[in-house]
């Protein structure tokens, strides 16, 4: 059973290669995105993983029911918002700091790239911890272990992470080449 689970998981995870063919030429043009395309994705499977832990742990003690669904949910989310606005802060020092696009490529590019970074973090960590929190809630209710929502919303995560990286970096980077100064 776990082998069968593991390999759907794996040719879900996989999907995120259509997704990254699709971007291949801002992807190839802009190397931030690859750089930094690992932290972030992890950054949101480790938040929905807590998130989907916590759901499992109230469904299981019975802190929630199914019935307290949008109270749990709500209360996620807060947390969910917090936590990415945090995180958005640590990863926008992360990639300014040690990111040197500003000597390579100017100033408009490095903010410009700095802030795809950290707003496509933010929506990553937020949806992941709402998802990641809800996975648990719907396997009981299709009468599924429960415990499969932690990988599960790792691996949506991964692939999500890698849409929302690539639509975020196209709307603020696109028209935007990375010029070598030198």
């Amino acid at each position: 059973k776990r082998c069968t689970v593991l390999i759907l998981l794996m040719l879900l995870q996989s999907m995120s290669q259509f997704i990254l063919v699709s971007y291949e030429r801002l992807v190839s043009e802009h190397v931030i995105i690859p750089l930094f395309l690992t932290m972030l994705v992890g950054a949101g499977g480790n938040a929905g993983n807590q998130a989907a832990v916590h759901s499992i742990t109230g469904l299981v003690t019975g802190e929630y029911t199914l019935r307290s669904f949008n109270s749990a949910i709500a209360r996620e989310a807060i947390v969910g918002f917090l936590c990415a606005l945090i995180l958005s802060f640590a990863a926008m020092a992360r990639v300014y700091l040690f990111y040197d696009s500003t000597e390579k490529f100017g100033d408009y590019y490095a903010i410009a790239s700095v802030l795809a970074i950290t707003m496509s973090l933010f929506l990553i960590v937020l949806s992941s911890v709402v998802l990641g929190a809800s996975l648990p809630f719907l396997f009981e209710k299709l009468g599924t272990n429960r415990e499969h929502a932690a990988p599960v919303i790792q691996v949506i995560m991964d692939v999500l992470g890698v849409l929302i990286t690539c639509q975020i970096s196209h709307m603020m980077l696109e028209g935007t080449k990375p010029i070598s100064k030198g």
